[in-house]
């Protein structure tokens, strides 16, 4: 099926030494005019520059004195944490004009998928250098301000012409000297443009707030959802072991010996809390005594021209079953075997995924999942609730990581994952052990819908500040 949102007619005229669709979008070319409908004269970049050239492949020295600014070392929002840069000496600094930073310059990463066209502004004079993946752009101070020109970058006008001028494909992406010397840039008064820095500075004082409130919440999050655990076990009776932190010794006595001797499996973080799960007034038992696996399954093969509804692991996140397909069974993959039905647990096996565990809703009944996910039909003693709770705390998850097994991909297998050891209260304890938690969970939640919202409002901000930029220029 053609997507009609993506086919677009590009006039002859239009054609020069670029044919890839990348270049001619109607996203682009509609930033484009609005920058040819401004009121400022439009002149190239290196036309208002003293310099615009790539840095050099530093020196490394443990001991050196001078910062190297690499593109790991500048983040997406423009910070420099100088304090984790590697160092090089005062030889190459010296050696080196051309790699040298200064006050005002403009830092803009040129290499790599994902990190090609981060930007920072030096507000301070400062001896660093940069490294051959980062592009220096010196402004010429009686032609315009150089922060001016950094914000009219960093603003979407600008960044679609970065963009657009990128070369390369996958990984090996690069944007040249010779292409960020032609951007186009708008050049009103320079009154215009102290006002313009103004009002970034407010606009940015506010997105500088939001996002110290975004970097925060994940903490907060964990701290409520650790929180709410710890008042389950202290309901429940169990005690929460203290690690001693004495280092990766490990003293295993012969009786503890069984068919595993890989350290991960005997760590005290792990050994502990099933000892303290073992000896609370709370019954303790094994996941295969609250819940047997489903051995619905079919195979592919047999029914090729049937269509299913399949979920594969991508599919699934900590917060639900984002999405499916839909396929006939001759396009289903070989792991494409396990029938779920409403209020089936999913448990993923592979242990870069073991957050995902869910609760399967009536909307997916019926649905495929991959072989990838153990699918728990829980006992008709234990409340479904509960078992999801207890499958996705960190006491649990140690757990299943200590029974993994493999290398690139570590998994637990279904015999292993039965074998784990959880609290086993009656119905009516484990209803009100959630009762419990979902006070903290409630809070959590409330922090994560603060967040999104928080993340609209910076889309809102910054789009408030590039109309108000674009009625001065």
């Amino acid at each position: 099926m053609v997507n009609s949102q993506m086919v677009f007619m590009v006039e002859k005229e239009e054609l020069k030494n670029r044919l890839d669709v990348s270049y001619f979008t109607p996203e682009v070319r509609e930033k484009l005019r609005q920058l040819d409908k401004l009121s400022s004269k439009l002149v190239n970049l290196d036309k208002i520059c003293l310099s615009i050239n790539r840095g050099r492949q530093p020196i490394y020295h443990d001991n050196g004195e001078i910062p190297i600014i690499k593109t790991v070392d500048i983040s997406k929002e423009g910070f420099i944490n100088w304090e984790l840069v590697t160092k090089t000496d005062f030889e190459f600094f010296d050696k080196n004009t051309l790699s040298q930073v200064k006050k005002e310059d403009i830092l803009l990463t040129s290499t790599g998928f994902g990190s090609l066209g981060k930007l920072i502004f030096l507000e301070e004079e400062r001896e660093a250098v940069v490294d051959g993946h980062i592009t220096i752009i010196r402004v010429n101070k009686e032609l315009a301000i150089p922060k001016f020109i950094f914000i009219f970058l960093k603003s979407s006008f600008g960044k679609v012409q970065i963009d657009r001028k990128v070369r390369g494909s996958t990984g090996q992406i690069e944007i040249y000297p010779t292409d960020i010397k032609s951007i186009l840039i708008p050049l009103p008064p320079k009154q215009t443009q102290e006002k313009i820095i103004k009002l970034y500075e407010e606009f940015n004082k506010k997105r500088i707030e939001l996002l110290d409130y975004i970097k925060a919440s994940p903490i907060k999050i964990n701290n409520l959802i650790e929180e709410g655990y710890e008042k389950i076990m202290d309901y429940l009776g169990i005690k929460h072991p203290k690690m001693d932190g004495t280092g990766d010794l490990l003293i295993v006595p012969p009786f503890k010996i069984t068919d595993r001797l890989d350290f991960l499996f005997h760590k005290k973080d792990c050994t502990k809390m099933i000892t303290e799960i073992k000896s609370s007034k709370t019954p303790a038992c094994q996941l295969k005594d609250m819940g047997d696996f489903r051995k619905e399954r079919i195979n592919p093969e047999e029914r090729l021209d049937e269509t299913f509804n399949y979920i594969e692991m991508s599919d699934v996140s900590s917060e639900g079953i984002k999405s499916y397909t839909s396929l006939v069974g001759r396009e289903l993959p070989s792991r494409a075997r396990n029938i779920v039905h409403e209020g089936d647990i999913l448990v993923p096996l592979l242990l870069n995924a073991k957050e995902s565990t869910v609760i399967v809703d009536k909307q997916y009944d019926g649905f495929l999942v991959t072989t990838g996910f153990a699918v728990i039909v829980p006992r008709p003693n234990i409340n479904v609730n509960y078992l999801h709770t207890m499958l996705r705390s960190k006491f649990l998850q140690k757990q299943i990581e200590q029974r993994t097994t493999g290398t690139i991909m570590e998994s637990v297998s279904l015999n292993e994952l039965s074998e784990v050891t959880l609290p086993c209260p009656s119905l009516q304890n484990q209803r009100e052990g959630l009762k419990i938690f979902s006070k903290y969970k409630d809070e959590a939640d409330k922090i994560r819908i603060h967040i999104e919202e928080m993340k609209k409002e910076l889309v809102n901000l910054k789009s408030d500040f590039e109309k108000r930029m674009l009625s001065l220029i």
